[in-house]
Parts: structure tokens; sequence; C-alpha cells
């Protein structure tokens, strides 16, 4: 579980640097936006949105954006934890 100080950590997650991770992975795996809007139940802009750092990825979906990419959400966060 989250303390509460951890919890609001994850204000100060760098979104720009998810989505361009989340695109990374996608592309290397030869997956499609559209795969990963089928697989997450979302529509493709919002996977596109991610990626480009139009909207924040909430937590539940970033979990299951990780799961479809058979990846862990730790493997797309630890350019931020260096």
């Amino acid at each position: 579980f989250l303390t509460k100080s951890q919890f609001g950590a994850m204000d100060n997650l760098d979104f720009a640097i998810i989505g361009k991770r989340i695109k990374e992975v996608r592309t290397d795996r030869q997956l499609t936006q559209e795969y990963l809007a089928k697989v997450t139940d979302v529509n493709v802009s919002h996977i596109s949105n991610i990626e480009t750092n139009k909207v924040k990825v909430s937590l539940t979906l970033l979990v299951s954006i990780c799961n479809a990419m058979n990846v862990t959400v730790d493997y797309i966060l630890e350019e931020m934890v260096r």
C-alpha cells in the first residue's frame, strides 16, 4: 500500500516521460495504438494523447497498458527514479 507521502509523489511524475516510454516500448514490440486501445478498453486517440502528453495516464490505465505490453510499471517509470 502507498503511504500518504508516496501517494503525493504521483503528482510529481513526469507524464511526458511516461508517454514517451509507453510509445518506445509499444513500437519496439511492434504493437499498434489500436491494439493497446482495444485491450485496455479506451479509444485510440486516448492512447495517442497519453503518448504525446496531452493527457495524464491514470494509474489503473498505466497498469493495463503495461500488462498489455508485458512490462512492469517499474520498467516504464525507471527513468524517473534514477
